[in-house]
This record gives structure tokens, sequence and C-alpha cells, in this order.
């Protein structure tokens, strides 16, 4: 329950915080990820005679209801769109949508552009959604419609598959468009959690009432096939690769539990069993629940469960399409049998690795299974005094970067070195910054041991490694000495260092998509400036010195957010202003943490005006409140409407400032952070 109490904010003179960051410089947003077509003007509300008519909400006793109720749906549109959708495919290639639905090919050697599905095509159906998963030989796409939200990171969506013309493609011509599902003929077809391609042939992978089905062929009727993969195996509280809530919410934070090995021959999914978790049921306010709700009965892991275990057992199948064989591979013996899946990825045609932790999270194990060999073996073990383990940087950004990753929070490998490049916290640094580390992915079937090669660490978190160029450089996502901030960073094995995004200071939290060959990417500027998305190439350089260095050239812009800028700058929005709070002065506990402050419009800072003041927490482990990020919520509605001053307060536990900081909440959950955000409030 957020705490509120009355805060007096001093005339200039008298203040040593901050300047208030000017409107020029935008506003701190949250990931509103939206296309020029669905950027918003808010509807308007009545101004009362004493308010600025520009304001979103009115005076309390004044107050237009059904505007407050609009303006709050408005939030809720905006905070699910703002970054373009967009796709980089060959080493040369980017799809991305445009702001009128039209799917725009760009050719990255002369950034030519062409349709390659005009939204004539797209939007033949209603609710669509804007996400597309393109065939890795761009001859067709998948496209998403009616999609609703069913937890944080899954929702069901209906899928048409269309194949696109091999005759002229520049028209934007469809040869064959077919809807997916387990039933070719099916009158109806079901909404689905996600659908993949394979990586060659044009495969369909699906999961539907938690089996998991392969479409083969798709669109040749002489050879097109379905197969439920996982016929015949017990599915009672068993579901197939697809998440149970805990995976999806706390642990691969998605719902996708399937994996295509690289030549598309083989299969891995894992197997959620559920029968010892506990059956939970959870009040549901939806379009589909009602006036009254509905209630959902979800498996939910709770804390007391009397049971000896109860959370769900994973296992890691691999199913061929030659042979038509299903193996269960067990995992190595010094593994727990309760140990939680950390991530998986296909290193080779034959090889999978594998990592698990145990159940307190405080050991991990990477491990390799082999088709050919039929078994398991471990490359890596660590172990956590104090603390956790991080297999993977969770890391909220977009879901694919390129075919060299799956997502964007998992170690990136790499075949011909036997190279798995990893994000590890440096525990023999004072802060304990994360940094590149190699390790070996030996194939020889036998356990070994290994210490972590560091490649490169610097005085600041690394967030996400997002592509490797042989032989020594790197592109990641990093903090920068701003934990704030979010950069792409160019660096090498020998020591240098370039970030590529530091140059605008309207744009200080970003998230880029790499080209496959390392030569370009797409930016996405995430705030404190309204979103928007472009491509630029990356120029590798000599200084003066004969170092190297690397520098990005801006090629095309994909996403303006016009409308959605003028939306923003034409309303007295609340001003950002970060500010350093020092806990506990002058004892052996003493502790500057950083805050953020969205204040009401109307403040005048030369009148000395009471406001009330809403404490925004979450304070949970490694997340963060205080970015530059752009966020548009419910709490920026507050500050301009209610005329209240909204705190977010990131004390321990929280990231961007190493993995020492995030582990003083280490079992005392619910103790050091809320001491941290009450002595904020003090």
């Amino acid at each position: 329950m957020p705490s509120i109490r009355k805060e007096t904010i001093p005339p200039d003179d008298q203040s040593t915080e901050p300047r208030l960051l000017a409107r020029d410089h935008g506003a701190d947003s949250s990931d509103v990820e939206a296309n020029l077509k669905n950027s918003i003007s808010a509807p308007s509300v009545k101004p009362s005679e004493a308010d600025d008519p520009e304001l979103l909400a009115n005076n309390p006793q004044k107050r237009n209801w059904r505007g407050i109720v609009l303006a709050l749906l408005v939030i809720v549109v905006i905070s699910s769109i703002i970054i373009t959708a967009s796709i980089l495919t060959t080493p040369n290639q980017l799809v991305y949508f445009s702001s009128d639905s039209d799917l725009i090919h760009v050719d990255l050697n002369t950034m030519e552009q062409r349709i390659l599905l005009s939204h004539l095509t797209v939007s033949e159906k209603l609710r669509l959604s804007e996400i597309f998963t393109l065939a890795p030989d761009l001859s067709a796409v998948l496209l998403q419609y009616d999609s609703r939200p069913e937890n944080r990171y899954g929702s069901l969506a209906k899928y048409d598959a269309l194949l696109l013309s091999k005759s002229n493609r520049s028209l934007s011509e469809v040869e064959k468009r077919i809807e997916v599902g387990p039933n070719k003929d099916a009158l109806e077809y079901p909404h689905l959690p996600f659908v993949q391609w394979s990586p060659v042939k044009n495969h369909l992978t699906f999961v539907y009432s938690g089996h998991v089905f392969i479409h083969l062929h798709p669109f040749d009727e002489s050879l097109s096939t379905i197969v439920n993969v996982t016929q015949g195996m017990p599915d009672d509280d068993i579901q197939y690769g697809l998440c149970d809530w805990l995976y999806e919410e706390e642990l691969l934070q998605t719902n996708v539990a399937l994996w295509w090995n690289p030549n598309g021959t083989r299969l891995a999914f894992a197997a959620f069993d559920e029968r010892n978790v506990s059956t939970n049921e959870i009040f549901r306010f939806d379009s589909d629940s009602g006036l009254h709700g509905s209630t959902v009965r979800q498996k939910y892991p709770k804390a007391g469960d009397p049971s000896d275990y109860g959370n769900p057992v994973v296992s890691i199948y691999i199913y061929s399409l030659e042979t038509e064989e299903r193996h269960l591979f067990r995992r190595p013996s010094a593994v727990p049998w309760d140990a939680l899946l950390s991530f998986v990825r296909w290193f080779d045609d034959d090889h999978l690795i594998v990592a698990w932790t145990n159940r307190t999270q405080n050991e991990a194990w990477i491990t390799v299974v082999s088709w050919s060999r039929n078994s398991s073996w471990i490359i890596y073990r660590t172990s956590v005094e104090n603390g956790w383990v991080d297999m993977v940087s969770f890391v909220q950004i977009f879901l694919v970067v390129s075919k060299l990753k799956e997502t964007s929070t998992e170690p990136l490998l790499h075949t011909a070195s036997h190279s798995l490049f990893i994000v590890l916290a440096r525990e023999y640094s004072e802060k304990a910054f994360r940094g590149i580390a190699r390790l070996n992915v030996d194939l020889n079937g036998a356990d070994v041991r290994q210490t972590a090669k560091w490649l490169i660490t610097p005085e600041f978190d690394i967030l996400d490694i997002l592509h490797y160029k042989v032989p020594d450089e790197f592109l990641f996502l990093a903090t920068g000495p701003d934990a704030k901030h979010s950069h792409l960073y160019w660096g090498t094995t020998s020591g240098e260092l370039s970030c590529l995004t530091c140059d605008n200071a309207n744009c200080t939290f970003n998230r880029a998509k790499i080209s496959q060959n390392g030569e370009h990417f797409v930016w996405e500027c995430r705030g404190p400036d309204v979103p928007g998305a472009a491509v630029y190439s990356i120029n590798r350089t000599l200084n003066k010195a004969g170092v190297r260095q690397a520098e990005s050239a801006h090629q095309i812009t994909l996403m303006e957010n016009t409308e959605f800028r003028q939306f923003w700058y034409s309303r007295a929005v609340p001003k950002v202003q970060f500010i350093n709070l020092t806990l506990r002065e002058d004892t052996r506990d003493q502790l500057v943490v950083e805050g953020k402050m969205l204040l009401p419009p109307q403040l005048n800072r030369s009148h000395i005006t009471k406001y009330p003041l809403l404490l925004h927490t979450y304070a949970g482990p490694v997340k963060q409140m205080v970015t530059t990020r752009f966020t548009f919520d419910l709490v920026h509605f507050l500050a301009a409407t209610i005329k209240m001053v909204i705190l977010s307060v990131d004390g321990r536990g929280t990231g961007g400032r190493g993995r020492r900081f995030e582990h003083q909440v280490y079992k005392k959950l619910g103790v050091v952070e809320v001491e941290d955000q009450l002595d904020a409030v003090k």
C-alpha cells in the first residue's frame, strides 16, 4: 500500500535539488511501444475556471469522470505499443511495419525500401496486432490477430500464414493464405499462445491444449501434414512446449518453451509437470468476464504449501523429424531433481545447452545435451554465498534480436570457436559489476570444471550481449556510468570501448537490434524523449592515437511518433526531477540512493505550497524504478490531475549498481528495501 503524506516544495532560492527537466528534454517514460498509426490523441477533459486548460485532468470538485476513464484508457493503450515492430533478417535486410501498416523491406546496403506486404492485405481481418514473424527465407510471413493477454509475457491470438509471391514480391502479392491450428479443415481456428517458423523449410510450430504440434509444409497441399509431437504423452496437469505460470512470470520470462536446432531437423521442448502445484482461484476482470468478473483456476505455487514440493518439475525432450523419435534427456546426476531451468539454446545441430539452478538459486550448472550420444554432462558450475546466481540478465526489451540470439536475455554462442559468451558478475571487484566472460563449450561427453575467462570488464553493469564479431568485437547494452541510463556499446577484448548512443541527451534509455553481420542496428529510443526508431550503420575507425573506435551513422528513420509527440507536448504533463537522497546521514549505515519525482505541472517553485506525496514503490530484487525510460501511466495521471508529488526510490536490492548492491536484500526481503523507502520519505 503506497504511503501518502503532505510535502512542502521550497522556493527556488531555498532548494538544493537539481533543476527541473525542461519540456524540450522530454519526459521520463514507460515501455510505450507505438507506431504512428497507433498514436492517440487523448480525450479532452473539461477544465475548471481555475485550472490550466491544457492539463490532463480537471479540478477534483468539477472532475469529468467520463473523461478520466477515457484518459486512463488512453494510458493503457499507449503503454502497450510504442516501438515499431521490426526484424533484422539476413545480414543486410530489415523488415518493419510502417505507420500505414505496410510491411516494408529495407536493403541495408542501399537503404532502398519496398513494400513486402500491403496494408490492404494485412488488414483483411480485424484486430491486427502488428506482431509478425518472417520465414527465414523471406518467402512467407506470420500475422497475429485478435490478441488476448493472458499473463505478463503471454497472450492468446489467432495466426495467419501468408505465402508471398515468388514472381514479383515488389507487388506484395500473396499466393496463399492459411489459418494456423491443429486441424487443417476446421470451421473455427483456435487462439494459440504462439506460432514459430522452423529455421528451414518453413514448417510451423505451435502449442495447443498443452501439446506441441508441427505443421509440415503448410503451403503445399500434397505434403501438408500436422503432427502432434507429444501425442500419447500424459497430459493431466502436464503441459509441453509452453511455460507454466511460475516459469513465465518469474524464471524464463517468456511463455515459449520449445527450440529448433539450426538445420530444422530436431525440436527440443520442455515439459512442466504441475501435479504437485496447488490450484488457486483468481478473480479476473476483462472484456470476456462480464460485469462482475470471472474466476480462473490457476496452478500457482504459494509459500506455506503443505506439500513436499510445490513447484512444477521440468523435463527436457528432443523430437527428431527425420526418425520421428522422441527422447527424454535426464540431467546429470550432480544437478538436483528439483533444479530450476534457467535457459536452453542449441549450440549446433546435435548439441543443446541447458542451464539449471538449485531451488535456492545459489548454485548453477551449464550442461550439454547430445542427441547422438543420448547423454548430458556439465561444462560449468558456479555458486554464490550470501546471494543468488544469475545465469541470464533479465533485461526488459524486445523478444527477438536476430537469428544469432533467440531472446535478448540469454548468453551468446559461437560454434566455430566453441565459445559461450555470458554476462557474469565480477565478484573480485568492489561493487561486483557485470562484465562479459567466455566459457569453453566442451563436447567430449564428460563433466569438466573451468573458470570463466573475462573479456570486457567496464566499471559499470553490462546488461546484455547482442552481437559478437570475429575475432574480438562485441556489441552490448550497458548502463554506462549512470545507472538510470541504458546505452549500446561497442567494445573489444583489447580494451577499446565506444558508446554508440550517448550523443543524444534526449535519448539516454536505449535498446537496439543488431544485424547478423554486425554492421547495422535498429536504434530504439525509449526515453526520456518520446520514443522513436531509426537504422544506423556502425563505422570502425582509428583515432589519432591509432586506437580502434566505433561510431554510429544515421541511415533512415523508421518511426518518429509524430502524432503522439504532438499530443504529449500539447498537454501540461508532470515535470520529472531526479534527485540524490542521503539516507541515515552520519551513521554507519549511511547510503546515497537515487530518486525520481513527478511534479504537478501547475507547481510554481516561487511559492510555498503543500502537495500530497505518494510513494510509488516496487522494490523487487534487481527491479529499477528510477530510470530515464519514457513512462506514461497512472501515477502521471495522478500528478497532473490530483496535483500530487510522486516519488520513486531505488534503494538496496535494485539493479544497475552492481551485484553487491542487489544482494543486500538476500534473505532480508521486506526488511532493508522497506527501510530505504521509508527513510527516503523522511
